[in-house]
Protein backbone atom coordinates (compact mmCIF):
# COMPACT_ATOMS: atom_id res chain seq x y z
CA UNK A 1 0.00 0.00 0.00
CA UNK A 2 2.95 2.25 0.87
CA UNK A 3 4.59 1.96 -2.93
CA UNK A 4 1.00 2.97 -4.26
CA UNK A 5 1.10 6.42 -2.41
CA UNK A 6 5.15 6.90 -3.24
CA UNK A 7 4.24 6.50 -6.77
CA UNK A 8 1.21 8.50 -6.53
CA UNK A 9 3.73 11.72 -4.41
CA UNK A 10 6.06 11.15 -7.48
CA UNK A 11 3.99 11.71 -9.95
CA UNK A 12 2.09 14.72 -8.13
CA UNK A 13 5.85 15.85 -7.70
CA UNK A 14 6.77 15.37 -11.54
CA UNK A 15 3.73 17.04 -12.68
CA UNK A 16 5.43 19.99 -10.35
CA UNK A 17 8.73 20.07 -12.29
CA UNK A 18 7.01 20.13 -15.25
CA UNK A 19 4.67 23.40 -14.29
CA UNK A 20 7.55 24.91 -12.86
CA UNK A 21 9.47 24.02 -16.19
CA UNK A 22 6.56 26.21 -17.84
CA UNK A 23 7.12 28.47 -15.58
CA UNK A 24 10.86 29.06 -16.13
CA UNK A 25 11.05 29.62 -19.46
CA UNK A 26 8.88 32.87 -19.02
CA UNK A 27 11.65 33.16 -16.33
CA UNK A 28 14.76 32.97 -17.80
CA UNK A 29 16.73 34.43 -14.99
CA UNK A 30 15.60 31.62 -12.72
CA UNK A 31 19.19 29.37 -11.52
CA UNK A 32 20.19 26.24 -12.82
CA UNK A 33 21.91 23.69 -11.83
CA UNK A 34 24.34 20.93 -14.13
CA UNK A 35 24.77 17.39 -13.54
CA UNK A 36 28.39 16.39 -12.95
CA UNK A 37 29.54 13.55 -15.05
CA UNK A 38 29.85 11.62 -12.28
CA UNK A 39 26.11 11.49 -11.65
CA UNK A 40 25.65 10.94 -15.72
CA UNK A 41 27.47 8.14 -15.44
CA UNK A 42 25.45 6.38 -12.33
CA UNK A 43 22.59 7.19 -14.49
CA UNK A 44 23.83 5.54 -17.39
CA UNK A 45 24.91 2.16 -15.31
CA UNK A 46 20.89 2.37 -14.19
CA UNK A 47 19.08 3.01 -17.16
CA UNK A 48 21.06 -0.05 -18.43
CA UNK A 49 20.39 -2.17 -15.80
CA UNK A 50 16.17 -1.30 -16.52
CA UNK A 51 17.05 -2.28 -20.20
CA UNK A 52 18.29 -5.49 -18.97
CA UNK A 53 14.49 -5.73 -16.86
CA UNK A 54 16.57 -5.50 -13.44
CA UNK A 55 13.63 -4.17 -10.48
CA UNK A 56 14.03 -0.48 -9.00
CA UNK A 57 12.95 2.52 -9.62
CA UNK A 58 10.29 4.25 -10.60
CA UNK A 59 9.18 6.36 -14.12
CA UNK A 60 10.02 9.31 -12.13
CA UNK A 61 13.67 7.98 -11.69
CA UNK A 62 13.96 6.71 -14.96
CA UNK A 63 13.14 10.24 -15.88
CA UNK A 64 15.61 11.44 -13.47
CA UNK A 65 18.20 9.25 -14.75
CA UNK A 66 17.70 10.32 -18.73
CA UNK A 67 18.02 14.13 -17.24
CA UNK A 68 21.00 13.07 -15.80
CA UNK A 69 22.55 11.13 -18.39
CA UNK A 70 22.23 14.01 -20.92
CA UNK A 71 23.91 16.38 -18.01
CA UNK A 72 20.56 18.65 -18.61
CA UNK A 73 20.03 21.83 -16.18
CA UNK A 74 17.98 20.98 -13.51
CA UNK A 75 15.85 23.82 -11.82
CA UNK A 76 16.07 24.41 -7.87
CA UNK A 77 13.11 21.99 -6.70
CA UNK A 78 14.51 19.65 -9.23
CA UNK A 79 18.05 19.68 -6.77
CA UNK A 80 15.84 19.67 -3.59
CA UNK A 81 13.70 17.02 -4.83
CA UNK A 82 16.67 14.53 -5.43
CA UNK A 83 18.44 15.69 -1.89
CA UNK A 84 15.01 14.61 -0.16
CA UNK A 85 15.34 10.94 -2.59
CA UNK A 86 18.36 10.84 -0.99
CA UNK A 87 17.84 11.55 2.52
CA UNK A 88 15.02 8.73 2.22
CA UNK A 89 16.74 6.21 0.51
CA UNK A 90 19.99 6.62 2.52
CA UNK A 91 19.29 3.25 4.14
CA UNK A 92 19.13 1.39 1.24
CA UNK A 93 22.48 1.31 1.37
CA UNK A 94 23.03 -0.88 4.11
CA UNK A 95 20.78 -3.75 1.88
CA UNK A 96 22.24 -7.25 1.10
CA UNK A 97 23.23 -6.35 -2.84
CA UNK A 98 23.85 -2.88 -2.64
CA UNK A 99 27.42 -3.05 -2.68
CA UNK A 100 29.28 -5.08 -6.29
CA UNK A 101 30.02 -8.45 -4.95
CA UNK A 102 26.83 -9.03 -2.94
CA UNK A 103 24.57 -11.66 -3.36
CA UNK A 104 21.68 -10.02 -5.29
CA UNK A 105 23.36 -7.44 -6.76
CA UNK A 106 22.08 -4.77 -7.88
CA UNK A 107 19.28 -4.45 -5.46
CA UNK A 108 16.35 -2.58 -6.43
CA UNK A 109 17.58 0.33 -4.22
CA UNK A 110 20.88 0.15 -5.52
CA UNK A 111 18.93 0.64 -9.10
CA UNK A 112 16.83 3.32 -8.11
CA UNK A 113 20.04 4.93 -5.76
CA UNK A 114 21.20 5.10 -9.19
CA UNK A 115 18.90 6.33 -11.33
CA UNK A 116 19.20 9.64 -9.15
CA UNK A 117 22.95 10.01 -9.99
CA UNK A 118 24.41 7.53 -7.24
CA UNK A 119 26.63 8.93 -4.80
CA UNK A 120 28.08 11.15 -6.86
CA UNK A 121 24.50 12.90 -6.88
CA UNK A 122 23.69 12.37 -3.33
CA UNK A 123 26.63 14.76 -2.20
CA UNK A 124 26.30 17.08 -5.06
CA UNK A 125 22.56 17.50 -4.10
CA UNK A 126 23.28 17.68 -0.77
CA UNK A 127 25.86 20.58 -1.42
CA UNK A 128 23.73 22.70 -3.79
CA UNK A 129 20.98 22.19 -1.32
CA UNK A 130 23.00 23.76 1.05
CA UNK A 131 23.62 26.70 -1.40
CA UNK A 132 19.65 26.99 -1.99
CA UNK A 133 19.05 27.32 1.74
CA UNK A 134 22.26 29.88 2.00
CA UNK A 135 20.37 31.88 -1.19
CA UNK A 136 17.43 31.90 0.60
CA UNK A 137 18.48 33.37 3.72
CA UNK A 138 19.97 36.72 2.40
Amino acid sequence: MTDKYELILEDLLELAEAVEMLQNTENKAAKVYKPTEGMASAAKRALKWKEEGRPGGTIIGVTRANQLKNRENLSESVVLRMHSFFSRHAVDKQATGFSSGEEGFPSKGRVAWDLWGGDPGESWSQQKRDQIMRDREQ
